[in-house]
């Protein structure tokens, strides 16, 4: 898949997400985008089991820890920090650009996962004012 198209469906994913959750309530929204960040962030972890290298496991288990920290406390304390998570694991992303860090992932993955995470995050900032 070629970065447009991962671009697109990127969009159209985050669009869905933003759709759902502005129409069910905040607190069912919030345990939805909750649970989708958790979901979104272990992807990251079957990609370095396949990867099988070592320091990418160390990077990327440090990673989810964070991400799911930020989580937690989206959950738990104030939805900023959900969508900080979201932005994190964006940030994430683009450190898997070619020279960071180097687990094996999808090339199409990358922008995909870049562009509905700072989407989200966007939302949320915007949603819980």
């Amino acid at each position: 898949m070629n970065t447009a198209k991962a671009l697109m469906i990127g969009f159209l994913a985050a669009t869905a997400t933003i759709i759902v959750a502005a129409r069910i309530p905040k607190t069912m929204a919030l345990e939805f985008l909750f649970a989708i960040l958790v979901a979104i962030t272990f992807v990251y972890f079957g990609f370095v089991l396949i990867d099988g290298r070592i320091r990418e496991m160390f990077f990327e288990f440090g990673n989810i820890a964070l991400t799911l920290t930020f989580a937690f406390l989206g959950l738990w304390a104030t939805p900023f920090w959900l969508a900080a998570g979201y932005f994190i694991h964006g940030v994430w992303d683009a450190i898997h650009h070619p020279g960071g860090i180097r687990t094996k992932i999808p090339r199409w993955y990358i922008p995909f996962c870049l562009l509905f995470d700072w989407l989200v995050s966007g939302f949320i900032i915007i949603w819980w004012r």
